[in-house]
């Protein structure tokens, strides 16, 4: 794999991606920049307000990566002869990319639910669907709720909680 920098005034981006469209190259990364540097200095920098430019870097095959250096040199029709469309091919043949760690399986994974947020969790979710259901089937769902708030109620008190034992029926540890 080769590296392709190339830079370029805003207002050349058409012959840019054109001369890419004639390569075949559709996959690039380009960000907006400004070029700037002192009054009278030449090549990129203006001697003014900065120049709108873009910079596009393409990894690509080696015979590609020349092609596009070469490629480069046709657009002549530039918007400011001032300011040519730049390419660059710094050697990146040493580079190195992260090694990505896969998740861990489901069944390796730790959960940082305790039990008591698992129970916060059901005991809230159960509140919310019994006044749904409330308001828009029965108004007889509300002894659900009150059901719901008289277990948090005698959990605290006695330090026993029903759906803890359910949860641990079905598997869940206490802790995770």
């Amino acid at each position: 794999m080769k590296l392709v920098m190339l830079t370029y005034l805003e207002g050349d981006e058409k012959c840019v991606e054109d001369m890419l469209a004639d390569l075949d190259v559709a996959t690039f990364s380009r960000v907006a920049i400004e070029g700037h540097g002192p009054a009278g200095s030449g090549g990129w920098y203006g001697s003014g307000a900065p120049y709108r430019s873009e910079m596009m870097v393409i990894f690509t095959e080696g015979e590609t990566a020349s092609a596009i250096v070469t490629g480069i040199q046709e657009c002549a029709a530039v918007e400011d002869p001032r300011h040519p469309i730049r390419a660059f091919q710094p050697g990146a043949e040493d580079a190195a990319a992260c090694v990505c760690r896969r998740p861990a399986p489901a069944d390796e994974r730790k959960s940082d639910m305790t039990m008591e947020r698992k129970i916060r969790v059901i005991a809230g979710t159960f509140v919310l669907v019994s006044l749904a259901l409330a308001q828009w089937v029965s108004p007889w769902w509300l002894l659900f709720t009150v059901f719901v708030g008289l277990n948090l109620l005698q959990s605290s008190l006695t330090g026993w909680c029903l759906m803890e034992d359910i949860l641990r029926w079905t598997g869940i540890p206490r802790e995770s």
